[in-house]
């Protein structure tokens, strides 16, 4: 299948290993489209525009055929950000190594690339694998579960009291539940906003531009008259209670990803409500095995906490939120239409490993791409 990819990256061919001739095809970009020769000494290919499409096949007696890929997860050397492309010819062992391609692009303070894994919990579990800083309940089912424990309850009752009612039955499921969130750092509901303090330099080269030093500081936070949340009691229950959790990958599945701004009450600290404004950052798929690559950027101009200040020798400090992301489950072929939604992932830096845990009830064969092995990196320029 062909992968999608968005904005400016180079391409190389790192390792090919195929007994047959390899290829890789580069369509529907502004610069760089054509098809390729999958040798180590080809030179490598620096592809722009707004969506474009890479395909890998290798010859058989059949003619060319498409080859099976994964995606690995990014690294950081040299000022770049790198992944790669491993794939395998068609019917072939799953070594992934007939034809390997590299695709990188600078670091730059507009630029978020997150990546992570996608899996299906099943059981009870309110402790949401993927948040292990926080108590999160994201189902109905759970909150049901979890106001039958003193302990939760009370706090449930505290945080959300609009939320608590007696309830008789096992309640379904709903696509739209919003997520609870209980932080078990800091003396807030949820965890302070924080600023992105960014120390770049030039590298060779027209515009691009490296990270020296990356950290993040807090914006100001209300702070509780005491401690929301006995964290140690708490964390120690949702472990408990996760215990007879199971987990599994989930292969190719569509996930859209929104930027959330936070409403007055949530940024001094108040519990999570969900009814801040959104911004569609774009989607991605996983691959097969359940692992993704996303990416979006920022417009600094109109971005309103944004600061810069030239240093010595070309190098700029660059000072601007960071932003809390949701990670949603979309329905295959119709990305506005939700099946599950994520807590929000506070404070994403620049690069961020961010895991998402859905609950198994919420995925089903005809939403999750069976079959097929698809991936795609989303570029989505962010204006105010």
């Amino acid at each position: 299948m062909a992968i999608r990819m968005q904005g400016s990256w180079t391409v190389s061919v790192k390792s090919r290993n195929g007994a047959f001739s390899q290829r890789f095809i580069i369509q529907g970009a502004d610069t760089g489209n054509g098809t390729y020769n999958g040798e180590s000494g080809t030179s490598p290919v620096s592809v722009t525009g707004r969506e474009w499409t890479i395909r890998v096949q290798s010859s058989s007696r059949y003619g060319w055929l498409d080859s099976r890929d994964q995606i690995t997860f990014i690294s950081v050397s040299a000022g770049l950000y790198k992944f790669d492309i491993q794939t395998n010819d068609p019917h072939s062992h799953d070594a992934f190594d007939h034809l390997i391609l590299t695709c990188s692009m600078p670091i730059t303070a507009t630029d978020f690339l997150i990546y992570g894994h996608v899996s299906s919990y099943q059981g009870f579990s309110i402790l949401n694998r993927c948040f292990p800083n926080s108590i999160v309940i994201d189902s109905a089912i759970a909150l049901h579960e979890a106001l039958k424990y003193p302990l939760l309850n009370e706090i449930i009752a505290k945080l959300y009291p609009d939320r608590v009612k007696p309830e008789v039955r096992r309640p379904a499921e709903h696509p739209h539940f919003t997520p609870m969130i209980i932080s078990l750092d800091g003396n807030t509901a949820i965890p302070p906003k924080k600023i992105l303090n960014i120390h770049l330099r030039r590298l060779d080269g027209p515009g691009l531009t490296m990270i020296t030093s990356l950290t993040m500081s807090e914006t100001g936070r209300l702070e509780a008259a005491r401690r929301l949340v006995d964290s140690v009691a708490v964390a120690s229950l949702g472990n408990r209670l996760g215990l007879n959790c199971t987990v599994e990958a989930l292969p190719s599945v569509p996930l859209r990803f929104q930027e959330y701004t936070r409403t007055g009450g949530e940024s001094l600290g108040g519990p999570y409500k969900g009814t801040g404004s959104r911004r569609d950052l774009g989607w991605t798929i996983a691959d097969w095995n359940g692992n993704y690559i996303f990416r979006f950027s920022r417009s600094l101009a109109n971005e309103a906490a944004y600061r810069a200040q030239d240093l010595e020798d070309g190098e700029m400090n660059v000072i601007q939120s960071a932003p809390d992301v949701i990670a949603q489950l979309v329905e295959r072929g119709n990305p506005s239409s939700v099946l599950w939604e994520s807590a929000p992932h506070f404070n994403t830096p620049l690069f961020k490993r961010l895991n998402v845990c859905i609950p198994k009830g919420r995925v089903s064969l005809s939403h999750c791409f069976e079959g097929q092995i698809v991936q795609a990196l989303q570029k989505i320029s962010v204006n105010s």
